[in-house]
């Protein structure tokens, strides 16, 4: 990832592709995705109030010194795959645009948070597997702690943002399981992010 992110920070592209800022995670899917919560009120009120709380936490973080570029925007470990000699290949650049780098560790560290909430991996393992992530990322770019204290409000607008990627793609992908007992499950998965991740006292 470090070494993708020495090449995609100074990089301009010919073609225009999609900016991660506070509207496009948070304020704008809050908007598109509110007709989907007609008979689930409580749910979008709760995910208001955090869209507030995060974009608060986030506007009062000094965000100047992160780095800035390309980020994958969805580095899951489906994304990417070792073969037999150990060569590493990314793919499924459909979310790839301009944002904060640590964008892409928040969405890695999203693999952590799945398995700790669904396959009950402890708090302490998944820290331990990440912090080795961070110390190799490390090896090669620099990764500041105020940057990594940013991943669980960047990873807020991650859930935003595909929730509204699934609202927006219904007829062509997402109409086989997208409706009120999915969002319930995934208000459900970001109050569990909220509760384990996010400081908002």
């Amino acid at each position: 990832m470090a070494k993708l992110h020495n090449l995609t920070a100074d990089l301009t592209l010919r073609h225009p592709r999609p900016c991660y800022d506070l509207d496009s995670t948070l304020r704008q899917p809050l908007k598109t995705v509110a007709p989907a919560f007609h008979d689930y009120p409580e749910g979008l009120a709760y995910l208001q109030k955090v869209v507030i709380q995060t974009v608060s936490k986030l506007e009062n973080m000094n965000t100047v010194a992160f780095s800035y570029g390309y980020c994958h925007y969805d580095f899951l470990p489906k994304n990417f795959h070792f073969d037999a000699e150990d060569r590493l290949t990314f793919f499924d650049f459909d979310f790839a645009g301009t944002g904060y780098l640590v964008n892409d560790a928040m969405t890695f560290f999203v693999h952590y948070f799945l398995n700790r909430m669904l396959k009950g991996t402890s708090a302490a393992e998944s820290a331990r597997a990440f912090a080795v992530f961070v110390a190799g990322y490390r090896e090669v770019r620099p990764l500041t702690e105020a940057e990594l204290a940013a991943i669980p409000y960047l990873g807020v607008g991650f859930w935003l943002f595909y929730l509204e990627f699934q609202y927006r793609n219904f007829d062509d992908w997402s109409n086989n399981f997208f409706g009120p007992r999915y969002l319930r499950e995934r208000v459900g998965w970001i109050k569990q992010w909220v509760e384990w991740y996010c400081d908002f006292d």
